[in-house]
């Protein structure tokens, strides 16, 4: 390294974070009856025992308040051929389904079909940080893996494996 910032914005912290390579997950929960989800790359890992995972969501967002209310949902790994499912899962609005197919999982959340593999969640704690909150979730159930070529997002970008 030759160059240490002592100081730095919002755009300097953003590259450097962009060059963690990360997975991409949509999360699904039902508000008002309707499916509603969202893309995410802040998926983690929490515990084996018991199944926990974590993601965040910003409180920007405009489903933040939905997700930070939500009792249940489903994580979905998106695979290499699914940046379309991401970008429409990423886009402004409630209504991001259109005609991709799911169905009600064992929780009620949405599970779509053709994810890597999906987890129903159960929320146990939502914990603010920042500009974001950390919804930490119990693993209730999971759904098998299938296939194995990951979307991954890098520096900005969509690449796989």
């Amino acid at each position: 390294m030759t160059q240490v910032f002592e100081t730095f914005g919002q755009q300097e912290l953003r590259a450097a974070l962009g060059r963690f390579a990360t997975g991409v997950a949509v999360i699904t929960t039902v508000a008002d009856g309707e499916p509603v989800g969202m893309t995410v790359n802040s998926l983690c890992s929490v515990s084996l025992d018991p199944p926990m995972l974590l993601f965040c969501v910003g409180h920007r967002s405009q489903l933040h308040p939905l997700f930070a209310a939500a009792s249940h949902f489903a994580v979905h790994v998106l695979s290499a051929q699914q940046v379309q499912v991401c970008q429409q899962f990423a886009r402004p609005g409630r209504s991001r389904f259109g005609d991709l197919p799911w169905q009600p999982g064992q929780t009620g959340a949405p599970v779509l079909e053709d994810a890597l593999v999906a987890w129903e969640c159960a929320a146990e704690r939502v914990i603010p940080a920042g500009d974001h909150d950390i919804v930490l979730a119990s693993v209730r159930h999971l759904h098998p893996v299938r296939g194995n070529d990951p979307l991954l997002f890098f520096a900005g970008g969509f690449h796989n494996l």
